[in-house]
């Protein structure tokens, strides 16, 4: 079925979009253009506050913003939903517009999990031209401890392996095609529970990972206090990211054991020369048995 199939274009004012400019005029350029095709379910943001709080609180399908406003980088909030910190699902459609293609930017961009991204000024059709591709399907995404969002490495980082893809909701598909918003929304809220599940498996990896490099830096003849305590404070967000995903019965051992990890890394006291050996061994000893944990429940 193709994008401009008749049913989508009969159901596109169901999409809910939610459009953040900073720019009255490039606003009523980027509404416009969605009214012209059909669109109709359109909420403004005015600035980036009004953006996180609508985010928040509405069950938005497509998110339309510029990458910068007021000083604020709005991938952050793009982010935040990826990784489920806003009280929504992570799967809108994110399309954002970037005032030029300076490269660190548009890593920046990209980074943030964005689903695809336009240079302004915009032209003629080119916003929904682009949208069109999302009526017909969307990338997989990639999952790993510092990443979710779309699929965009043709193949693996030399000497890494290719991080898991996972098929995702498409919300502004299913709208456009008739899904009940009933069965929009358990499709959403199950994918989010897997999508939850592979980052605690990543995480648990990334744990597994910094314990050796802890390892080998503890076992240094002259410790470097600032490297190990690097490597303690990551075991920490990563620890920190386990027990807040690890919610249901079925991981509450993980759960409990993220916790721990967590503690023995407030534990440890950093000196110039000296590390607390007993408070290392217990963070090692705990660390060890969370990815342990992980390699069995998930």
């Amino acid at each position: 079925m193709h994008a401009d199939d008749a049913t989508a274009k009969s159901l596109r004012h169901l999409i809910r979009i939610l459009v953040f400019t900073g720019d009255e005029a490039l606003m009523h350029q980027v509404v416009e253009n969605l009214q012209d095709k059909g669109y109709a379910e359109i909420i403004q943001a005015r600035d980036p506050d009004e953006l996180g709080t609508t985010l928040r609180l509405s069950s938005v399908d497509l998110l339309i913003s510029v990458s910068r406003a007021d000083h604020v980088f709005i991938g952050h909030f793009v982010r935040d939903l990826r990784h489920g910190l806003l009280e929504c699902h992570p799967f809108p459609i994110v399309m954002m517009l970037l005032p030029s293609a300076e490269v660190s930017h548009v890593r920046e961009v990209i980074d943030a999990g964005v689903d695809d991204l336009l240079v302004t000024p915009l032209h003629g059709d080119t916003l929904t031209q682009r949208l069109n591709q999302f009526l017909v399907d969307r990338r997989p995404f990639t999952v790993t401890h510092d990443y979710i969002g779309p699929n965009r490495r043709l193949v693996p980082r030399p000497g890494t392996k290719d991080a898991p893809l996972v098929r995702v909701p498409n919300p502004v598909r299913a709208r456009a095609f008739g899904q009940d918003d009933n069965t929009l929304q358990q499709s959403l809220h199950e994918a989010a529970l897997g999508l939850s599940r592979i980052k605690i498996r990543s995480d648990g990896v990334q744990v597994g990972w910094l314990l050796e490099n802890l390892s080998s830096a503890l076992a240094e003849p002259e410790r470097d206090p600032v490297t190990v305590s690097d490597y303690v404070s990551r075991i920490a967000f990563a620890a920190n990211e386990i027990s807040r995903r690890a919610g249901d019965r079925s991981s509450a051992m993980v759960k409990e054991q993220a916790r721990r990890v967590v503690d023995s890394t407030r534990a440890i006291v950093f000196t110039q020369e000296l590390v607390a050996e007993a408070h290392i061994k217990a963070l090692v000893a705990n660390a060890q048995k969370l990815t342990d944990l992980i390699d069995t429940k998930f």
